[in-house]
């Protein structure tokens, strides 16, 4: 209820005042003019009279002072209580207890003013970031004094805290702008691992063809070195059937030098028949003619002889070379040989050392990729933890990315469709690694979903978007785990792998 309705009907002190004033005047008068005419004009009625009116308006003027004091009063907190604390009650000599009251209302006003005053500096300068301006409450009593201490303690807590979040707002920045730098940086290492692996992709195709190639020359080799292993033992088949003929040639002329001693001897048999029969005479005549034909049969057949002996001789010159050539083909064919031979022995070196070669390219290709999975899986978690940050207002880029399932993801497009089923399917750490790469995405999707609520009221949101981040981050583990069993897995395999076998002369 206000306080002016409180008493309404009832008039102020200063009409009260009045109208009594007017009132005893009036009494004063009548009864004047009543004695007056009852006993007459006398002096001592006229100096009582006027005693009593002068004392009765000093009582007036000291009561309308109270009164105008009171109205000063009821100013001074009326405006105290609309904030204005810098009106006081003056004029308040010989008021008596009004004006103790006076004094201890200004001095009221006086501490509150300057409780007010230090209150109000001090948060103006905290506003302004300065929290040197202590407040000074030594002059103030009871709860103002100890109100000042307070807000001098929460000042300070306030410095700290400011301090704290200046702390926290550089780290922020410093977070922020390591983590935009950190996911572009990885983005471009990610870029140069792709280049990288399909370089090597394009190296191991190259390197497999020269295998499959040196594999192909050595075969021909191989083929080669057959031919001219029947080359050679053909040469060498030529030269014994030339040894043979040689030697049938010599036992063919000795057979012709015996058969010419033979025409030779025929001849002189034949010669002394023919002495004979002259010496016969007629009886001689017809073993005469036998000695003549024997001798010509002789003639003839050492004439026979004596060519057949020039073509023997003559095959025997040619047998002779073709026995020289082909020793010197058998050379030829037998250092042609050692050649191939030595040519094989590098091919197969060769053909050994491209198919390590592909089997290095190999494993680093499977390196080079699992160090590429891996590392999309770590821009996968800086893209959550970007987008935690600062919303999917700021960053749409980094929601999108997270919001891909973990199929469809490289990881997911390595493990179930690409090279990733192909080289690793077998493996124990292969089948391992689909249920922490699945619970990395849902868990990182889920700290995404709980950050969209009212996450800055609730402590219970907090708790859970750090509890999924930090499963994300166990089952981010056992991922890279998983990774580099595959890959040292691939490589114990590669180096396993048998060589080439190398062809023993």
């Amino acid at each position: 209820m206000p306080y002016k309705s409180v008493s309404r009907s009832i008039p102020f002190l200063r009409t009260q005042y009045v109208t009594g004033t007017v009132i005893c005047y009036a009494i004063i008068g009548m009864t004047f003019v009543y004695s007056t005419l009852r006993y007459g004009l006398d002096l001592w009625h006229v100096v009582g009279g006027v005693l009593v009116a002068v004392l009765m308006g000093l009582q007036i003027f000291q009561s309308l002072r109270l009164v105008e004091t009171l109205k000063r009063i009821e100013y001074a907190l009326k405006m105290s209580s609309r904030g204005e604390l810098h009106h006081r009650i003056s004029s308040t000599k010989g008021l008596g207890e009004l004006g103790q009251v006076a004094w201890a209302l200004n001095d009221l006003l006086d501490r509150v003013e300057s409780y007010f005053k230090e209150v109000d500096t001090c948060f103006r300068l905290v506003a302004k970031g300065n929290f040197d301006r202590h407040p000074l409450g030594a002059g103030l009593p009871g709860r103002m004094g100890d109100s000042l201490e307070a807000i001098d303690s929460s000042v300070m807590a306030m410095r700290d805290n400011v301090k704290l979040i200046n702390r926290n707002e550089l780290a922020s920045s410093l977070h922020r702008l390591n983590t935009e730098n950190l996911i572009r940086n990885l983005k471009q290492t990610q870029d140069d691992l792709i280049r990288i692996d399909e370089d090597a992709r394009e190296f191991g195709t190259q390197a497999r063809s020269n295998a499959e190639a040196a594999q192909k020359n050595l075969r021909d080799v191989e083929t080669i070195r057959t031919a001219i292993d029947d080359i050679t033992g053909t040469v060498q088949e030529v030269a014994d059937v030339v040894g043979i003929l040689s030697r049938d040639s010599d036992q063919i002329v000795g057979s012709l030098l015996t058969i010419k001693e033979i025409a030779d001897q025929t001849g002189l048999l034949a010669l002394n028949a023919s002495i004979e029969a002259a010496r016969a005479g007629e009886t001689g005549k017809g073993f005469a003619v036998v000695a003549d034909e024997v001798k010509a049969l002789s003639r003839r057949t050492k004439v026979t002889a004596e060519s057949v002996d020039q073509i023997m001789a003559s095959f025997s010159q040619r047998v002779e070379n073709v026995s020289q050539i082909a020793e010197h083909s058998n050379e030829v064919t037998q250092g042609m040989s050692a050649m191939v031979e030595d040519f094989e022995s590098q091919f197969n070196s060769l053909a050994e050392s491209s198919e390590k070669s592909v089997q290095q390219v190999d494993i680093a290709s499977a390196v080079i990729y699992n160090s590429l999975v891996k590392l999309d899986h770590v821009i996968y978690k800086q893209n959550g933890y970007v987008a935690l940050d600062g919303g999917c207002d700021e960053h749409q880029d980094k929601c999108a990315a997270i919001a891909v399932d973990h199929t469809q993801c490289r990881m997911g497009r390595w493990y179930y469709e690409g090279m990733g089923r192909e080289q690793f399917g077998h493996m124990s750490a292969y089948r391992q690694l689909e249920q922490p790469h699945a619970a990395v995405h849902a868990c990182v999707q889920e700290a995404l979903r709980l950050s969209e609520q009212d996450w800055e009221g609730s402590q219970q949101l907090r708790e859970q978007i750090v509890a999924q981040m930090k499963l994300a981050e166990s089952a981010s583990e056992e991922v890279m785990l998983r990774i580099n069993q595959l890959t040292e897995e691939r490589t114990l395999e590669g180096k396993d792998q048998p060589s080439l076998p190398r062809r023993v002369a």
